[in-house]
């Protein structure tokens, strides 16, 4: 034979990103299916998301991508995957702008190893997400420098509120106060490169309170605990509340209070609230990417307006559907009736009724 009739085979690299998502998503069944799972298999999911830019950055290193590309995914997708688990509680904006110049680093790698080798593409990898994981640590330490404020609003001449809070990231807590002679009363956190603004007036019986925030804040499990805002309101006071944030988690127990109207809003995270038992009112909540849970007192009637987009949609048993209306069985014989407007882009939507003593 004048030519050999064997002919070197091309080899091109397996992409890692298919693969790697279909393992993830038959562990997540499986351990729903085998009752393993703390949270709703949709929750989870959600949850889960950044383990694609994860992939795709572990893809283009196996493919010989460079150093830039996969580090700016693994990296993004380790810092999101924290902030969904609640390890992580930050303003992503602000630390992406804080810690650009690690693209620089990663660029000037790139220069001068990448792509020679695969084992040298990794080195360079390890080595920048190091840089960036030492970079968020140096950031939590200077936000734990800070410490909590106390506030405290007097109640005298107060026969309704309106309240107004707009917090950029952090854990939230908002329940009823056991204080005499004080309208609202709680601690923020200050320092650690975040102001925050208060506005105070009473004025015809009406008290008018607005505190927002800005800065970056971050934490890290085991170097800082998340910023924690904690809110007392006295009882007795009607009360409409406007409340606002990025990320984090906000809990509203609002069982004790006098509410007249609500309407909260959260970026990203959960937002967990607790309903009175002997009040009729409206409330609006809506969140971007997260999980919305209402408890709702058995006896109060309640009707839901879901304006959700991708999300999971959970009710008690009983409640009759039209469209994107959800109304428990008493609702028309109820002495107190809630009017609910839920919405959420992506994420879950949890409403649970409670036993009442």
């Amino acid at each position: 034979m004048g030519k050999s009739d064997w002919q070197p085979r091309s080899h091109r690299n397996r992409s890692l990103f298919w693969p790697l998502t279909l393992i993830i998503l038959g562990l997540v069944f499986l351990t729903y299916n085998l009752g393993m799972l703390s949270n709703d298999l949709w929750s989870t999911l959600i949850n889960l998301w950044p383990l694609l830019l994860v992939f795709i950055g572990l893809d283009g290193l196996l493919n010989r991508g460079g150093i830039v590309w996969p580090s700016l995914m693994i990296g993004l997708g380790a810092i999101f995957l924290l902030n969904n688990f609640g390890y992580l509680v930050l303003d992503v904006w602000q630390v992406i702008f804080s810690l650009w110049p690690v693209l620089l680093i990663a660029i000037g790698f790139d220069f001068l190893i990448g792509r020679r080798s695969w084992f040298l593409s990794l080195v360079g990898v390890v080595v920048v997400l190091a840089i960036l994981v030492g970079s968020l640590g140096l950031m939590s330490n200077q936000a734990s420098a800070s410490s909590g404020q106390e506030i405290s609003y007097p109640l005298e001449g107060v026969e309704q509120a309106q309240m107004e809070f707009y917090i950029p990231v952090g854990a939230t807590v908002l329940k009823v106060s056991a204080q005499p002679d004080v309208l609202l009363t709680g601690e923020v956190p200050e320092g650690g490169g975040i102001t925050v603004q208060e506005q105070f007036l009473v004025q015809n019986g009406t008290a008018a309170l607005k505190l927002s925030a800005n800065g970056a804040l971050l934490t890290v499990p085991g170097v800082t605990s998340p910023y924690r805002w904690e809110f007392m309101v006295a009882p007795e006071v009607p009360l409409e509340l406007k409340f606002s944030q990025g990320a984090g988690s906000v809990n509203l127990d609002l069982t004790q209070l006098s509410l007249s109207e609500m309407n909260t809003s959260l970026g990203a995270g959960r937002i967990t609230v607790f309903l009175p038992d002997d009040q009729s009112f409206s409330a609006h909540l809506s969140g971007g990417v997260g999980q919305l849970v209402v408890i709702v007192p058995e006896n109060v009637g309640v009707r839901i307006n879901s304006g959700s987009a991708i999300t999971a949609f959970s009710v008690p048993d009983g409640y009759e559907r039209n469209g994107n209306v959800y109304t428990s069985p008493n609702y028309s014989s109820a002495d107190d009736q809630v009017n609910l407007q839920l919405d959420l882009a992506i994420g879950s939507v949890v409403v649970k009724e409670q036993q009442l003593p």
